[in-house]
């Protein structure tokens, strides 16, 4: 079962979580993600530029694609 502790994952943590496409063992709805902008894009596989355009876009779509906040 996951664990139902927050978590925030920030900076090489992002680089694991874009490799396993997914918060493994935890509640991704107990997560926060830090990302700035390149690392965002890392993860929605696009530019800096198109995060920096619209960043609540950005936001939404990483909530869609990992589940946390």
């Amino acid at each position: 079962a996951p664990r139902k502790i927050p978590l925030v994952i920030d900076a090489d943590a992002l680089q694991l979580l874009n490799r396993l496409k997914h918060v493994s063992g935890y509640d991704a709805g107990l997560c926060v993600v830090t990302p700035h902008p390149k690392e965002a894009a890392d993860l929605l596989d696009c530019g800096a530029g198109d995060i920096v355009k619209d960043r609540f876009k950005a936001a939404k779509e990483l909530h869609q694609r990992y589940g946390a906040t």
